[in-house]
């Protein structure tokens, strides 16, 4: 049987480990290329973008075919993987969409 996604609706917002280190590495990364002006946007931005997804409860596309229950939503040019629960919208990873996923481990156990 498919995994079916709770029911939408407002849900705490939850990152990884993962997540914050993906975010802070898109962050740094903007702030080397772009400048502190342009980072401080991307991340205004990021937390605008994570924070709608957890009051909407979920959205996006199922990536059962990656790990069970994952999910993916675009963002910009970023991929954020992420599971929900009834309470919860847990941010697995944010990626940039280009890049290789071949080989990630995104199994429930790698979302603490």
């Amino acid at each position: 049987m498919a995994y079916r996604p709770p029911p939408i609706g407002r849900k705490k917002l939850i990152l990884s480990d993962a997540a914050r280190r993906d975010i802070d590495q898109q962050v740094i990364r903007r702030a080397e290329t772009m400048g502190f002006d342009s980072a401080s946007g991307l991340a205004i931005y990021l937390d605008a973008e994570l924070a709608r997804m957890a009051w909407i409860g979920h959205s996006g596309v199922a990536r059962e075919e990656i790990s069970p229950g994952l999910r993916l939503h675009v963002v910009g040019v970023y991929s954020v993987y992420f599971r929900t629960t009834v309470d919860e919208t847990r941010i697995v990873r944010l990626l940039r969409g280009s890049m290789d996923i071949t080989g990630m481990d995104f199994s429930p156990n790698q979302d603490g």
